[in-house]
């Protein structure tokens, strides 16, 4: 008895100094880095006194006397909230994410060095105005002067990673920009996926599977032995590295932005809205702050930023707002290149032979003793792929990569200009600037007016549209040079009083020049055009509901084939009659949304899957990854399947060698959508709810470690679908996956009193997992909630929670 009560007690003592070393621990890793953001900090570099207000959901609004102070404390509070995110992207483009993650990341590190996105980053740095690099200075010493405050006290995952963040330089800034630039780009994918769909269907069923391909049009990749090879290996191996580039490829990312002219809005003022839809992580891609220049006419703007560069990404200023969405132009081409039979360092152009430009890097490997080598040849087209596949590279034929970001030009020269415009001749003219990732600005002004324009470099091609690699060594598919920015899609004031852009087709048949074939399906952009159209005048209450709106428009197509249909199995007559019956709102609590989405799976699987045969992935946009699924095709699958289902008897519906209707395909998905929902959720039709499929992971790059619990946050059942406002995207396959894309950020903004706008995050303004507003916006954020975006001095204090001065 004496004996068990010892134990039981040592027990107990071991458990409780196990308990306590734990505490001890969490304290030391998370709390003891946490940022300081209240009292005085005092911090070398600063021109003069600068106030940082932290309102109650954790945004920032700094007040300066100086744009170079208010730069400055910029990098102050993204390095306090974000240095972590902000290291992590500057690797991603610095290729050393290896000297962290060990053989994890060498993959991704190949690929970077490869492409190139430091030495772009420092091609754009080399040609900055003055005036542009001044601000990055003063960014990078903002970020600086809190690193040297840090010490031996980073946040937790330096600490736990044993390492120390190295001085900030205006060229991460611009690398930081040209990862994000990368993870809005991906039609070099679309091209490996067309050579393997090539190789598989032929001509004529490849470009069946293109909505937007035009009749006549032939698919054609040069006859070199091994390409399709080629293709299927990068590809593959792409798909495993794609997480640390962001948002690039996954299914839905895109964005949502509209806005009503003063005829349409019942203040009498433009109201504008826009969500950009990004990767689901931890923490969100986007950072709230308000920025101020106290002095007469200084800067003044707010919005979400990208923590690493200054400005305001989506936002507003004094005078006018604006917000971004993906344009998904085709600005990378693949070219097969000729090598010269004995010098492999000489490549063929038309009738003569061109030496190759090589680098030779070198990549630290934490926990190997010698570095990787690693050689990059660039051509006259760009850098060779061939260095990431195994083997010895002469063993593929030479694949060469052309980016519209290997140029000089990138994006924050023109953001920083759109952000101190004050008319739309100056924001037009600072937006024009804008060299990639190529956007779809969305713009409103307190003069009332609206417009709708698309920037960055968009190739001319002097033969063909980009669509598979082309011959790099005859010259007729060059690029000849870049259309003109006034030549590109734009909409001012239009008669209808709205403008919309949801990564729609932007243009006519008629445009004279090629865009790309690759434009989302339209369901979102129509949806919001329709809400917009339904009532004369709208409000901000308005924008939050649309905002929110998980009516699926293809559902409303899809179901009414199944309408039809008369099973005999009871459960199937069940399941038939609550898809009949819904209202098409994919509600986390609907049961027609769940077997909607079931139907829809099986639909694509049964379809295309046998034809497609290993490419049937790729072209659904998951490839082997549940978490970071690979998309070229933006949900073209999918527009593909509603425009095939107007056909009774389409080629696509046989099953192998075997014809099939298209009544006989519905039934047996119908019946495979019953069975999973009775095998996963039960044979309660009550518990059939569209929450139980569809959740989201905000997941963070240690995440998968044993720490995970600690720096991610979920799961969530979430609305939405990949089609509706509300998107929440998630891979068509089964099981079906976590949510991969979602709305990062959700901004309104009120033209006619800005105080009266509003925003929120998907997670939280903080990085560091003992704040407090490291996750606090998730659960407003599902539940279409908003706080204010708070604008005049006076509203700021109303919601001040911590008040932090800066001084020299």
């Amino acid at each position: 008895m004496i004996t068990a009560i010892l134990i039981t007690l040592i027990l107990l003592i071991i458990a409780g100094l196990l308990a306590l070393g734990l505490v001890i621990v969490y304290a030391w890793v998370v709390l003891r880095p946490l940022a300081q953001h209240q009292g005085s900090l005092r911090l070398p570099g600063l021109q003069a006194t600068v106030e940082v207000l932290r309102d109650r959901w954790g945004i920032p609004h700094v007040y300066a006397g100086s744009e170079a102070d208010l730069w400055f404390a910029q990098g102050v509070i993204h390095a306090q909230d974000r240095l972590w995110q902000m290291e992590l992207s500057r690797r991603v483009a610095q290729g050393r994410l290896a000297e962290l993650f060990g053989s994890q990341g060498l993959e991704a590190d190949r690929l970077s060095r490869t492409v190139g996105l430091q030495r772009s980053a420092a091609r754009e740095l080399a040609a900055l105005p003055p005036r542009p690099l001044a601000a990055l200075q003063r960014y990078a010493d903002g970020v600086n002067a809190i690193i040297a405050r840090l010490g031996p006290r980073p946040p937790a995952e330096f600490t736990l990673l044993r390492f120390s963040p190295e001085p900030w330089t205006p060229l991460d800034c611009l690398a930081c920009a040209r990862v994000f630039a990368w993870s809005l780009s991906g039609n070099w994918e679309s091209e490996l996926l067309r050579t393997t769909l090539l190789a598989r269907l032929g001509p004529e069923r490849t470009a069946d599977l293109e909505p937007e391909h035009a009749p006549g049009v032939p698919l054609t990749v040069p006859g070199v032995e091994g390409l399709q090879q080629v293709a299927g290996l990068l590809l593959g191996q792409y798909d495993q590295m794609r997480a640390w580039f962001g948002a690039g490829g996954q299914p839905g990312a895109g964005s949502n932005a509209w806005a009503v002219d003063g005829r349409r809005a019942a203040s009498g003022k433009p109201l504008l809205a826009s969500d950009p839809h990004l990767a689901v992580q931890m923490p969100c891609p986007l950072y709230e702050n308000h920025l101020e220049v106290t002095a007469a006419d200084g800067l003044r703007v707010t919005g979400a930023s990208l923590p690493g560069l200054p400005g305001i990404l989506h936002g507003h200023n004094a005078a006018l707002a604006w917000g971004l969405t993906n344009a998904p132009v085709d600005t990378q081409d693949l070219f097969v290149e000729q090598r010269h039979p004995t010098d492999p360092r000489l490549f063929r152009f038309q009738e003569g032979w061109e030496e190759a430009q090589v680098l030779i890097e070198t990549i630290r490997v934490r926990g190997q003793a010698q570095p990787e080598r690693l050689e990059i040849i660039s051509t006259r087209h760009g850098p060779l792929l061939n260095g990431l596949l195994p083997g010895a590279e002469g063993d593929y034929p030479p694949l060469a990569l052309r980016w519209s970001g290997h140029e000089a030009g990138g994006f924050v020269h023109a953001l920083l200009g759109m952000n101190r415009a004050q008319t739309r001749a100056e924001f037009q003219a600072a937006a024009q600037q804008w060299a990639t990732p190529a956007q779809n600005v969305v713009y409103a002004d307190r003069e009332g007016a609206i417009a709708s324009l698309l920037v960055g470099l968009v190739p001319a091609r002097s033969q063909g549209l980009g669509l598979a690699p082309a011959p790099g060594w005859t010259g007729t598919h060059e690029w000849s040079g870049w259309v003109a920015a006034d030549a590109l899609p734009q909409a001012l004031n239009p008669a209808s009083g709205y403008v919309v852009s949801a990564n729609q087709k932007l243009v006519g048949d008629d445009y004279p020049f090629f865009l790309t074939l690759e434009w989302a399906d339209g369901f979102r952009a129509r949806r919001i055009a329709d809400v917009l159209r339904s009532k004369p005048r709208h409000t901000r209450r308005d924008f939050e509901v649309l905002q929110n709106d998980v009516l699926s428009l293809p559902a409303q197509q899809m179901v009414s084939y199944f309408s039809v249909l008369n099973p005999d199995d009871p459960w199937e007559r069940t399941a038939l009659r609550l898809l009949v019956e819904w209202n098409y709102r994919a509600d986390r609590d609907s049961a027609g949304a769940a077997i909607f989405a079931l139907c829809h799976v099986y639909l694509l699987q049964k379809v295309f899957g046998d034809k497609l045969g290993p490419a049937f992935a790729a072209y659904l946009g998951q490839a082997h990854s549940a978490l970071f699924p690979l998309t070229p095709f933006l949900g073209r699958a999918s527009h593909r399947l509603l425009q095939l289902l107007e056909q009774p008897d389409a080629y696509w519906f046989a099953d192998g060698a075997h014809p099939r209707t298209r009544d006989e395909l519905l039934q047996e998905t119908l019946t495979q959508a019953v069975k999973t929902l009775l095998e996963t959720v039960g044979d309660n039709p009550r518990r059939w709810q569209w929450g139980r499929l569809h959740q989201a992971v905000f997941r963070h790059p240690l995440g998968e470690t044993r720490l995970g619990w600690l720096f991610s946050r979920g799961p969530v059942a979430v609305d939405g679908d990949g089609a509706t406002v509300a998107q929440s995207a998630f891979p068509l396959k089964m099981p079906l996956g976590f949510v991969t894309v979602a709305s990062a950020y959700r901004q309104i903004i009120d033209l006619d009193n800005f105080d009266q706008s509003l925003s929120v995050l998907n997670v939280g303004q903080s990085g560091q997992p003992g704040n407090r507003h490291y996750s606090d916006q998730i659960e407003p954020w599902r539940e279409g909630e908003y706080h204010p975006l708070s604008w005049s001095r006076a509203q700021v204090e109303e919601v001040l929670e911590r008040k932090l001065i800066l001084e020299p």
